[in-house]
């Protein structure tokens, strides 16, 4: 039931049509987007990582927004990368968002403040980490994440 929940038409499948139907224009409807399309799997996973393992509420909702906040900074780092990064490093073709005319947070509002943004996304989902045990692993992932090249 979780992970259909967030595949279906008010998640993954949503954000895609979302992607592909609608000409996407505000920060706003972009970030929705990637709430929707890149994000929704992420929190899946984590929430049900959780729930497998007999966690509270509290915790749960935690991961969730770990997952999230994990999706958003993803997603605009990959948005920058597809402006400068190199091609061989990221293994797509850069540019190839503004060549299939995809509106990107980072194309529509400039590279730094999508830049920033990650960063604050970045710090969200650290700081969701707060109420787990055991988390320099997810830390270090969610900061390499932030700061990589491909």
């Amino acid at each position: 039931c979780e992970l259909a929940s967030f595949a279906g038409a008010l998640g993954m499948i949503g954000g895609q049509v979302l992607d592909t139907e609608l000409e996407l224009e505000t920060e706003a409807e972009i970030l929705d987007m990637y709430r929707l399309k890149t994000c929704a799997l992420l929190k899946a996973a984590c929430r049900m990582g959780c729930i497998a393992a007999g966690a509270d509420e509290e915790k749960i909702e935690a991961a969730g927004l770990y997952g999230e906040s994990l999706g958003l900074a993803f997603q605009l780092v990959d948005d920058i990368l597809d402006i400068v990064g190199d091609e061989d490093e990221i293994g797509k073709p850069v540019g190839s968002d503004s060549k299939n005319d995809k509106n990107t947070y980072a194309a529509k509002f400039g590279i730094e403040k999508a830049g920033r943004l990650a960063q604050k996304y970045t710090e969200k989902a650290i700081s969701a980490l707060d109420i787990f045990a055991d988390t320099a692993f997810l830390k270090e992932l969610t900061e390499h994440l932030l700061e990589r090249t491909s």
